[in-house]
């Protein structure tokens, strides 16, 4: 669900970029925790940003996945990325950062992640 959600993003236009952003204000406090924990697992050195490294290791790489109810015991992964272990994945995932990175620093800050995050939700 969340790299579906930055794909989306990633192909949305300029306009619906920013207007997801604004909306993204407009979540509930609920909403923003459960943004929150999915960022924190995908920060993998809690920097604050997801880099295009650390979305390729989320996204090929099994993990355990905090859920409310499973409290990270759940090995999880995304199989139909498994492609982007090898030489093709570089471009594919550089391609999703550069284009949700809205303020074009080269990696995906919180509020660019929620951004990202809103259209599969809306």
């Amino acid at each position: 669900r969340t790299v579906g959600g930055l794909e989306s993003f990633t192909q949305a236009k300029g306009f619906i970029q920013a207007t997801l952003l604004l909306a993204a204000v407009q979540l509930t406090p609920g909403d923003l925790e459960e943004i929150e924990r999915v960022f924190a697992a995908m920060d993998l050195d809690r920097d604050g940003f997801i880099t295009a490294e650390e979305l390729r290791e989320v996204m090929t790489t099994p993990h355990a996945e905090p859920t409310p109810t499973h409290g990270g015991d759940q090995s999880s992964h995304f199989p139909k990325y498994s492609f982007l272990a090898g030489p093709e994945g570089s471009a594919y995932i550089q391609q999703i950062v550069c284009q949700a990175d809205l303020n074009g620093n080269g990696v995906i800050d919180f509020s660019e992640f929620v951004a990202a995050f809103l259209p599969p939700r809306l």
